[in-house]
């Protein structure tokens, strides 16, 4: 279901699918791709602008109601686009308040507060042990009860490249970055350093680069594009 935003675009049955199927309750708090679904309590994330209108649309696409409901005990929802740990927490507030008043069968809850800091500070940092720690306290605490099933879902940011294959030490595009001192590789291709790196199967070409003087990296790789232009 990863980038599907519309229930109608599942090639597949999904969770959501299947526990109606099965005459249940279901429910989510933000899941971008099921939007415009069949879930009996549906609060999904909208975050393609920081708009009031966008608050609008999310309250629109939710379960009539829903979200305005729970807003009156527990204050303000998350919108789409806050997607740190604290809105995380904000979030199991929500999904809590609805397992209790609700008490659906199946409940999925995605957390998004690890995968925006492994952006900022990068995988295995401190500051993203630590958000990794408040998100398994959420998850901990998000109860149930009776036959409800619940699942806290997330995502994070993959760990920086180590070595290359011996068919990417081979590519001439790999080798002008190489050269223009954007990583160093030993005769083992084992990685040493790098300031930037393309990234594979992207499409469009895309490219990662630590953290740290990220504008200046990206400058030089900027400039590197230039010349390698036809």
């Amino acid at each position: 279901m990863g980038g599907i935003e519309y229930a109608e675009d599942a090639r597949v049955a999904t969770l959501w699918t299947a526990a109606g199927r099965g005459a249940l309750e279901d429910g989510q708090c933000v899941l971008a791709h099921q939007r415009r679904c069949s879930i009996t309590f549906n609060l999904p994330q909208i975050w393609r602008t920081g708009s009031d209108g966008r608050s609008k649309l999310q309250r629109a696409l939710s379960t009539p109601g829903l979200e305005q409901e729970l807003s009156s005990a527990l204050g303000r929802y998350p919108g789409g686009m806050d997607e740190n740990v604290t809105d995380d927490e904000a979030r199991a507030r929500f999904a809590q308040r609805l397992l209790e008043t609700k008490r659906p069968d199946f409940i999925t809850v995605y957390l998004t507060g690890l995968d925006t800091e492994e952006h900022k500070s990068g995988p295995f940092s401190a500051s993203s042990n630590d958000v990794l720690e408040r998100l398994d306290a959420v998850r901990r605490n998000l109860k149930g009860g009776g036959r409800t099933h619940c699942a806290a879902t997330g995502h994070g940011v993959r760990g920086y490249p180590t070595r290359l294959c011996r068919r990417r030490a081979r590519c001439e595009s790999l080798r002008r970055f190489s050269r223009s001192g954007l990583f160093t590789a030993d005769d083992a291709n084992k990685i040493l350093s790098w300031k930037a790196m393309p990234c594979r199967r992207a499409a469009p070409p895309q490219f990662c680069w630590p953290i740290p003087a990220m504008l200046a990296v990206r400058a030089e790789v900027a400039a590197l594009l230039d010349r390698l232009r036809p």
